[in-house]
């Protein structure tokens, strides 16, 4: 009894603390962008795997449901389906004795504070949960085994890393099984149940969300090619929040130090530092406070397998102390870095958070009305002048580089590339998944375009070849004060590339640029060092800058994606502004300030092999 009053009392607090997440409010940043957009690609029934490619998947949507979505029924249906498993996970485990009480609060707590943790609504802590309830029962009692392998199905379908997550921890417990079982004289073929339930629900799940089955293998493979690319994505913060990641990971190999029992918790450590190692990943490489403040609540919760491991109570207590002491951290630094969050916080501990859910759910057509005109009053900035939105009409139309919230805010008929946002074509393949795109029927009548970018990158070095079809198939068509309306062409602007010369350079010497009209492209294979492959595994990849000098004298800085050099990148204007960058869609194309010379440096010079090769080439244009 005393047991099932503890786990009750748990669970309420849980349920009033984490709840549901809210529909959010529409707006332009870039985080609300690509929400928005999955939500319009949901609305549309485009397709993952053959018409989107996207760090998140079908499922994502349901976890930031934009009332254009159009069901946002369905997604409250779908979170608080997840929030249930989450709770019912949460009481199972804390019937489980005070060690998975413990490991239960230690996830309460920490899911209070990190609101990131909720990314996924409730999906990803409840395939922790119960992967915590498959640790802590009967290794050989297959029931919570085949619930972690559904959750760990659906985990891939809504974010590609996050389902990396959840299947290493289903294939670590489903071997833990399967040596139990052969410990036990059965045969260990008996757990490999759980994966096959897995792989038929990973199917069953992908095909309800997208309709169509055959996508999935494109789908896992395009999840495969953004997670090989992630890197690219790398960003320094302050020298604090690198330390702080490596102090907190530093945590783990010490542990067995302070057991009394190591043996014991071996395979809880395992799965802990697995864990750990993925959250840092995502710390390590985007050193944002975003990403690096909940680190250490993330750990607190990766070492609820060793306490739940742990045989000895002076054990147990050690790790449950630890635990506490990352959480207040943890927690601190939230509070401390985030202020923006304090309020949600508050709001969570007093239980008006579970209120409002409860409030929204009793009138939710009206709430998302609300939500929706809330919206529009915050894009009110991203209308279009009359006469464009007039000349663009009932037709298709795209926004590049990643401002979605433009297309919601005029009413438009979206119709995008596969990689929405320019920013995640890390790799040739997805800069050229794009730039088929704008090649094929599919393509939009027309482009609303900026200069925008993120991390001081421009358009260009990031996404060279999708520009290059941009500037092959699209003409200018009209231009307000911070965008360009670009018009799809009858026929292809330029003809077939044509060579210029190929040369040796070094990183820091200043490369002159050949004569060769509007579209000169460059094509720069610069390599890592083994250390920058070191590097780039557990940080990210170095920063690699262009540095371009003008004639007029104007020097320019900007970061490039290292790997999608290699497919070439005009070069002989790098626009800055929508003045600059229409000019390049006039006929003739217009450079008005051409770039004589460029220089390809490094912060990092020993993350980067100092000489590499340089090859120009030049689009001829006929029209």
């Amino acid at each position: 009894m005393t047991r099932t009053f503890a786990a009750a009392l748990l669970v309420a607090l849980a349920a009033a603390w984490v709840p549901p997440s809210p529909i959010p409010v529409r707006d332009a940043g870039v985080d609300a962008c690509y929400w928005l957009g999955l939500s319009l690609a949901h609305a549309d029934g485009l397709v993952h795997g053959e018409e989107v490619a996207f760090p998140y998947g079908p499922l994502a949507w349901a976890c930031r449901p934009d009332p254009r979505s159009g069901d946002v029924g369905l997604a409250v249906a779908l979170q608080i389906a997840w929030w249930a498993a989450f709770l019912v996970g949460l009481f199972v485990l804390a019937r489980r004795g005070a060690a998975g009480f413990a490991a239960g609060a230690a996830v309460t707590l920490a899911l209070t504070v990190d609101l990131l943790g909720l990314t996924l609504a409730h999906l990803e802590p409840a395939t922790l949960v119960w992967g915590m309830v498959v640790f802590s029962g009967d290794a050989r009692r297959r029931g919570s085994l085949l619930v972690l392998a559904v959750l760990a199905a659906a985990m891939p379908l809504a974010k590609v890393n996050a389902g990396a997550a959840a299947l290493f921890l289903l294939a670590a417990l489903t071997v833990r099984a399967a040596i139990a079982e052969a410990r036990a004289g059965g045969s260990p073929a008996r757990s490999l149940v759980a994966p096959v339930v897995c792989a038929a629900a990973l199917v069953a799940l992908f095909t309800w969300s997208s309709g169509r089955p055959g996508a999935l293998a494109p789908y896992l493979a395009f999840g495969l090619e953004l997670g090989s690319g992630y890197g690219a994505m790398a960003h320094d913060g302050a020298p604090w929040r690198t330390a702080t990641v490596w102090l907190g990971l530093a945590t783990v190999p010490l542990v067995p130090l302070l057991m009394r029992d190591r043996r014991a918790v071996a395979g809880g450590l395992v799965l802990t530092a697995g864990l750990a190692l993925l959250a840092a990943k995502s710390a390590l490489v985007r050193q944002g406070i975003g990403h690096v403040a909940p680190f250490l609540l993330r750990l607190a919760v990766a070492f609820s397998f060793v306490v739940l491991a742990a045989a000895a109570g002076r054990d147990r207590r050690r790790v449950v102390l630890l635990q506490l002491a990352l959480v207040v951290a943890g927690a601190g630094l939230v509070l401390r870095e985030m202020p923006r969050v304090r309020a949600p916080v508050v709001a969570r501990v007093t239980g008006e958070a579970i209120a409002a859910r409860v409030e929204t759910w009793g009138r939710l057509d009206a709430a998302a009305r609300e939500i929706d005109a809330r919206g529009e009053e915050r894009l009110e900035g991203l209308r279009l002048p009359a006469d464009v939105r007039a000349r663009i009409g009932d037709a298709t139309v795209d926004v590049v580089p990643w401002r979605v919230a433009t297309a919601a805010a005029n009413d438009l008929r979206w119709r995008p590339r596969p990689v929405f946002q320019d920013y995640t074509a890390y790799t040739p393949a997805l800069d050229g998944l794009n730039a088929a795109h704008w090649a094929s029927e599919r393509a939009p009548r027309f482009v609303l375009a900026d200069t925008r970018s993120i991390d001081g990158r421009h358009v260009f070095l990031e996404a060279p070849a999708s520009w290059r079809a941009l500037v092959d198939r699209y003409a200018l068509a009209a231009a307000t004060d911070d965008l360009v309306l670009l018009e799809r062409r009858d026929a292809a602007r330029c003809g077939p590339e044509e060579p210029l010369v190929e040369e040796a350079a070094r990183l820091g010497e200043s490369i002159e640029v050949p004569s060769g009209g509007a579209f000169l492209i460059v094509r720069a294979d610069v390599r890592l060092s083994v250390l920058g492959r070191l590097r780039g595994a557990l940080l990210g990849e170095p920063g690699l800058f262009v540095e371009a000098t003008h004639a007029s004298g104007r020097i320019r800085r900007w970061r490039a994606v290292r790997r999608n050099l290699t497919a070439g990148a005009l070069v002989s204007a790098l626009p800055e502004g929508v003045a600059e960058l229409g000019a390049l869609f006039t006929s003739p194309a217009r450079v008005d300030d051409p770039v004589v010379s460029l220089r390809f440096t490094t912060d990092r010079p020993a993350a980067l092999r100092s000489d590499f090769t340089v090859r120009w080439s030049r689009l001829p244009t006929g029209r």
